[in-house]
């Protein structure tokens, strides 16, 4: 129901939305995936299993790819 979402730019690289910490009602689930044409991925036991990185270093055996802009040209890889 935030007012400034609607002037958020479509994000067409956007791959994947993980959510956490609390489930997403179907009606917000919905807007996002009018808006943004991605669906929401509800992500359980983060808490225990924790995310893909802390602090922008990603853990261990997890690679983080920087792509230029539409994808092209690899500017950058993360190791873990």
């Amino acid at each position: 129901n935030w007012e400034g979402f609607k002037d958020i730019p479509k994000l067409p690289y956007l791959k994947l939305c993980l959510a956490s910490g609390n489930a997403v009602s179907g009606n917000i689930a919905q807007k996002f995936r009018e808006r943004f044409d991605i669906g929401i991925t509800e992500n359980y036991g983060i808490t225990e299993a924790g995310g893909l990185c802390t602090d922008g270093v990603p853990h261990p055996k997890v690679q983080i790819k920087i792509l230029g802009e539409k994808g092209s040209g690899l500017l950058q890889v993360i190791h873990g």
